[in-house]
């Protein structure tokens, strides 16, 4: 049965014809062998050239392969040489000689046989409905659980971690990125919203993804006013991390969460933004750790001094890094002179890093 990609007949490529592959006693002839396959298709088509309905030397076409292949495996179960029940061998295999066809035709007949019943239907997976999660939608949950909300771009380059192929300036695609979020979203894991006008959109965990990423923190959209502010916590996160893979970070809501425990019925001092842990110097010494503040509009002199201020003030004895840009940095930096000049008590360190650098 030659072939439109194979010009020289079945009977060649097998290395014998059919007439030649007679079943011996001792053979016991199966699909998972290329030896008993070749028995099984010769006897198959040894009637079907008797009675004209293959033809030696003629050219047969993909779905005329596809047909024979298909009776083959029909006559083969009738005949009781293919029991049905059993698993069958790879499409690539099948693929191969003696029918020469692409896996996705030969996966095409399986399918039809299995809707006619002559094979049955595959047994349905028990985790069928149930999302098969990677380490890299693990992470991701719970880091977006943590920063309460990221930014579509932000999260394409969280992505590119995880991924060798489709990067463009070390950020996945787009397209992928959507197709990662859409499974998220259908599955009632996150939510994905478009809020401002020409940007990119945000995803947040609903509470059936956080109680997943094992965190139990309130499921709740963040408001629009706080979108700005958290874009910026994410983008520090993300820049120290990508300076020192070794760094640690302490979300904004663990912090809260620890202190509303230790401090049931009072009222908390302010919560840092997030803080960081520098890795120690050996691996028995433990690392620093350095409140983050990240400071976007312009605040007043007397938060951001009690921000500076020591433990009675700021609750921490932390190191302070604050964030600033052109409307906070004025405030901020005016602030931190007046305390200095006046010997106010503050922290043990204070650094004022420019957010537009």
């Amino acid at each position: 049965m030659p072939s439109e990609e194979h010009p020289e007949s079945v009977a060649t490529q097998s290395g014998a014809s059919p007439d030649s592959l007679s079943q011996r006693p001792d053979d016991q002839p199966t699909l998972l062998s290329e030896r008993g396959r070749q028995v099984l298709y010769s006897q198959w088509a040894r009637p079907r050239l008797a009675d004209g309905t293959l033809e030696r030397g003629k050219s047969y076409s993909q779905q005329e392969r596809a047909a024979f292949f298909a009776d083959w495996l029909h006559t083969l179960v009738v005949e009781g040489k293919l029991d049905p029940r059993k698993r069958l061998p790879p499409y690539r295999v099948f693929a191969e000689r003696p029918f020469f066809l692409k896996e996705k035709m030969v996966a095409r007949v399986i399918r039809q046989l299995r809707d006619e019943r002559v094979l049955p239907k595959r047994k349905t997976r028990k985790d069928k409905d149930q999302p098969q999660w990677t380490e890299r939608d693990e992470y991701c949950f719970w880091l977006i659980g943590h920063m309460r909300a990221m930014r579509i771009d932000q999260l394409q380059r969280v992505l590119a971690r995880w991924s060798q192929e489709e990067i463009e300036s070390g950020m996945l695609s787009l397209s992928r990125t959507v197709e990662i979020v859409d499974r998220w979203v259908k599955q009632k894991y996150a939510v994905y919203r478009r809020v401002f006008y020409k940007q990119p959109g945000w995803v947040y965990m609903t509470r059936k993804g956080l109680r997943h990423a094992g965190l139990d923190f309130r499921a709740e959209a963040p408001s629009e006013r706080s979108l700005e502010h958290l874009y910026w916590i994410n983008e520090v996160r993300m820049k120290l991390e990508a300076e020192d893979p070794k760094v640690e970070w302490i979300s904004e809501r663990s912090i809260q969460a620890e202190r509303e425990l230790q401090a049931k019925g009072k009222q908390l001092k302010h919560i840092p933004d997030g803080i960081l842990i520098l890795p120690g110097s050996d691996t028995e010494s433990e690392g620093e750790e350095i409140d983050i503040e990240v400071q976007i509009s312009k605040p007043s002199s007397q938060k951001v001094a009690e921000v500076m201020g020591g433990y009675w003030t700021s609750g921490s004895t932390n190191p302070l890094r604050y964030y600033v840009n052109k409307q906070s940095g004025g405030v901020v930096r005016a602030v931190y002179r007046k305390m200095v000049q006046e010997r106010r008590a503050m922290r043990p360190r204070i650094e004022i890093i420019n957010l537009d650098e």
